[in-house]
């Protein structure tokens, strides 16, 4: 497959193998790609932060974590507490932290996009060029510049695909 090490042989049988196999573990031209990918999307979201205090959902988002409160139904424990420990990071004022952790979510999503495509066999640069395509959506940028829970299912999503892909071809 391009971007990853598909015929490495190891001369250790499955049995006794405590490490991934060779084609489960990207490249390292892979892992870059899905770096680059990242900070430039991280870099840009970051510019266009809604830099202060917002209304409704995203305003409650920035106000509940640092008190380590509920939001409204489901509550979003996981959020929340990711949120918390991202505001305790000193720089900008706690709305601003919490809008970076939604640009830092989506940034790792389009990396993480990046080894899906090269493992599914699209090449390095089309794989990187399709995954910041898709960060540049409407609704993903949006999602990405304020505090929001979406952006953190949006990394869970493409976490789960990756590794269910690496799961089959274990």
């Amino acid at each position: 497959r391009a971007g990853y090490n598909a015929g490495m042989a190891s001369a250790e049988p499955d049995s006794i193998r405590l490490s991934l196999p060779a084609d489960a573990r990207p490249s390292r031209s892979a892992r870059l790609m899905a770096a680059i990918v990242g900070g430039v999307a991280l870099v840009v979201y970051a510019r266009t932060l809604m830099p202060g205090i917002a209304f409704c959902d995203w305003g409650e988002m920035q106000t509940v974590a640092p008190v380590l409160g509920v939001a409204h139904p489901t509550g979003y424990p996981t959020y929340i507490v990711l949120a918390w420990l991202a505001e305790l990071v000193p720089i900008g004022s706690i709305a601003f932290r919490a809008n970076f952790l939604s640009a830092v979510f989506v940034g790792a999503a389009l990396g993480t996009v990046t080894l899906i495509s090269m493992r599914l066999g699209v090449r390095l640069i089309i794989a990187g060029a399709g995954a910041l395509a898709l960060g540049a959506v409407g609704t993903v940028w949006a999602a990405a510049t304020v505090a929001e829970v979406n952006p953190l299912h949006l990394l869970f999503g493409a976490l789960i695909l990756h590794r269910a892909l690496v799961w089959e071809d274990r």
